[in-house]
């Protein structure tokens, strides 16, 4: 296991990240969503991970806001995408200067809309191949891990109790 693995684990036990199964893409609620990500379209990006940080602290998040955590090792901006059922949200950015790993706990995406209610999130790595601090959904390509999976976490979020 090399040193970013072991980074990512520490992370996510330091920071008491919980991970749910998201229930197949089945929200409470219904979003008009076209978006999909495709892994054969992916790039390897310096980000082996994200995870989902604090959510069931009701002070840590918000009705329009999620926090992710990740570990990252790339000179690149990094764009996490927060989606439902194709329907993109919003987008947290990362950005770095330089060759050296950051370890994030806690990236605010904030959301273009207010949830009240449960949905299951999912929150995709993108590379800003473009470097605009941007989503492009036609020029950034979805991160990939070694093993050639998504850079992904999907969690089932019950916004209600952050109102």
């Amino acid at each position: 296991m090399g040193k970013l693995e072991l980074s990512l684990i520490t992370l996510v036990i330091i920071s008491g990240c919980i991970f749910l199964p998201a229930n197949d893409g089945q929200s409470s609620k219904q979003f008009d969503g076209n978006y999909s990500v495709n892994t054969s379209d992916g790039i390897r990006c310096g980000v082996e991970g994200v995870s989902f940080v604090r959510p069931e602290s009701a002070n840590a998040w918000d009705n329009d806001e999620i926090l992710v955590g990740y570990v990252a090792n790339s000179s690149n901006s990094t764009l996490f995408v927060a989606m439902i059922n194709g329907s993109i949200l919003g987008v947290g950015i990362q950005n770095s200067s330089g060759n050296e790993e950051i370890n994030q706990d806690g990236l605010k995406i904030k959301l273009d809309k207010e949830l009240n209610s449960e949905y299951n999130i999912r929150v995709v790595a993108f590379r800003d191949s473009n470097q605009n601090y941007k989503f492009d959904q036609n020029k950034d390509l979805p991160c990939i891990k070694e093993n050639g999976e998504l850079v992904q976490a999907d969690m089932k979020v019950d916004f209600s109790k952050y109102n």
